[in-house]
């Protein structure tokens, strides 16, 4: 079967291009800061077919296991945060908003629209649509950017990003939601129990790159054409 991510394996050289070096330095110091200092990695699809075809029966639904030459890895939201470095604790429902108010990034650049279309956001940061000398926007439009094309990796022609991601991006409640908990479950759910002989193809969601890592993380060796450790 055809296996594919929508990983945004350029993102950070997106955002050196887009933003100005001022810029760039304020997103850094930000939750997401510490995901700016990686190297630029594929994802390696076939790795994820072999994840698919090595997932041991009866895996609970929050942990992804695996039989590897006598050994039994077990991938949960633990493993994922430590790769991440992203908040993996709270409760989602403690960030509420009053949607009657009018978010201002959706009403500026998105016409007000309660799902703001993925493609919408990538023209608008490709289109720089904050202007000149206007740092505070800048800024919230790529932290949009950074989480809908890597932490939440996803077809941009049809997703649409919820109202809700505005509201923590413009109030400054982001560094405190629990972003992992929903990367995490978006990858386990799109890779758990799904190997089939007959289906064609398959959609990898979620931040598939931090399961990559932990792989080689856990491997004593690694040919050096495959993965190298920096």
């Amino acid at each position: 079967p055809y296996i594919c991510s929508y990983s945004n394996i350029d993102i950070v050289s997106d955002l050196k291009e887009k933003l100005t070096p001022e810029q760039y330095k304020i997103l850094g110091s930000t939750c997401f800061g510490s995901l700016l200092d990686m190297n630029r990695c594929e994802v390696q699809h076939q790795l994820f077919r072999c994840f698919m075809v090595l997932q041991l029966e009866g895996s609970l639904d929050d942990v992804f296991s695996i039989y590897v030459n006598g050994t039994t890895l077990s991938f949960s939201i633990r493993e994922f945060a430590l790769v991440t470095g992203l908040k993996c604790v709270g409760d989602p429902q403690d960030f509420q908003f009053n949607t009657k108010v009018s978010n201002r990034i959706a009403e500026t650049y998105f016409g007000g629209a309660k799902n703001v279309k993925k493609k919408d956001l990538l023209s608008c940061f490709d289109d720089k649509n904050w202007g000149h000398d206007n740092d505070g926007d800048a800024i919230k439009i790529a932290l949009l950017y950074f989480i809908h094309t890597f932490i939440f990796s996803s077809e941009k022609k049809t997703t649409t990003i919820p109202r809700l991601y505005f509201d923590l991006i413009e109030s400054g409640r982001y560094s405190d939601y629990p972003w992992d908990i929903y990367a995490f479950n978006y990858l386990i759910k799109s890779i758990s129990k799904k190997m089939d002989s007959q289906k064609k193809y398959y959609r990898i969601d979620g931040m598939p790159l931090a399961m990559q890592v932990w792989l080689y993380e856990c491997c004593s060796k690694v040919d050096p054409e495959i993965a190298t450790r920096l």
